[in-house]
């Protein structure tokens, strides 16, 4: 999924479902990659491969992001902890700027992608 939809705030909500489904689709990407990397070759059983959190992220509801917002902080800094990237604080931003949260999301994505070769 291009990583650009999610760097540009959502004005419409067509622009909401897009962004939406497309973060949902990275983070989804995320964790598999996590996972797949992370997965010891047989006959190696150890460690045990990372799982990270998914919680369901799609559809955003702009009238309803208490859950969300939390679920996603957990995504975020559980994601964060495994992948070595500097944390943003989310779940603590003044969404009276919601272009400042859509960056530091898109930031850490972008970073999540580049450490994992998700293009």
């Amino acid at each position: 999924m291009a990583l650009d939809v999610l760097t540009v705030t959502p004005q419409t909500p067509e622009d909401i479902r897009r962004w939406s489904f497309a973060h949902m689709a990275n983070h989804r990407d995320i964790v598999r990659r996590v996972y797949e990397l992370t997965t010891p070759v047989p006959p190696a059983t150890t460690p045990a491969p990372v799982n990270l959190p998914l919680f369901p992220l799609d559809p955003l509801d702009p009238d309803n992001m208490g859950e969300w917002l939390y679920q996603h902080s957990v995504m975020h800094a559980q994601m964060d902890a495994v992948l070595g990237i500097a944390p943003y604080d989310l779940l603590g931003l003044d969404w009276s700027d919601p272009d400042e949260w859509i960056g530091f999301n898109a930031d850490e994505h972008v970073q999540a992608c580049a450490k994992l070769g998700i293009a």
